[in-house]
């Protein structure tokens, strides 16, 4: 069996995790499963 998704977790937020896949080749193979209201950490570059 071949997986076409990979996950790795995010370098900059714990609550992160980075997912990079084919669409064609995993169709069908994933669902949303929880998703966090986006927050922008400021921390990284401070607003103008």
């Amino acid at each position: 069996m071949i997986n076409y998704i990979v996950v790795f977790p995010s370098a900059v937020s714990t609550h992160s995790w980075n997912l990079v896949f084919i669409a064609s080749e995993a169709m069908g193979g994933y669902a949303l499963g929880f998703q966090e209201r986006f927050a922008l950490d400021t921390r990284l570059h401070s607003p103008a």
